[in-house]
């Protein structure tokens, strides 16, 4: 596998992104398997966006891009989870966090979804 910082832009992924947000794209015999987006604040961070090619999918890759992002970007990172999904980044190290000690702006966007907020630190 090869990870890729932020080269959505570069390989026409995400033409338009954000000016914070950055993309890790994982590449297996030069083919696309896997992305995830994470904005990036002065004090924290957010993760977007995770994508695995389902051919690919319980072999680690989203493991490993969750790992790599979390060691290079902005901490804490903040994920909003379906519930289906938590328990993937619980054992990333990922807790859950109440409305209350979100950050602004994520007070202001939380869904009305079945889904929570997540926090690694």
């Amino acid at each position: 596998f090869a990870f890729i910082y932020n080269s959505g832009r570069l390989l026409g992924f995400f033409p338009k992104q954000p000016k914070n947000t950055h993309t890790w794209v994982a590449i297996y015999m030069g083919k696309r398997i896997g992305s995830t987006d994470i904005n990036s604040q002065s004090n924290y961070s957010v993760l977007e966006t995770l994508y695995i090619n389902r051919s690919f999918r319980s072999l680690g890759v989203g493991t490993l891009l969750v790992q790599t992002l979390a060691s290079e970007e902005i901490k804490p990172v903040y994920v909003q989870s379906e519930r289906h999904a938590a328990s993937f980044y619980e054992k990333l190290g990922f807790v859950p966090v109440n409305q209350t000690d979100l950050p602004t702006l994520l007070k202001e966007r939380n869904s009305l979804f079945l889904s929570k907020y997540m926090v690694l630190r």
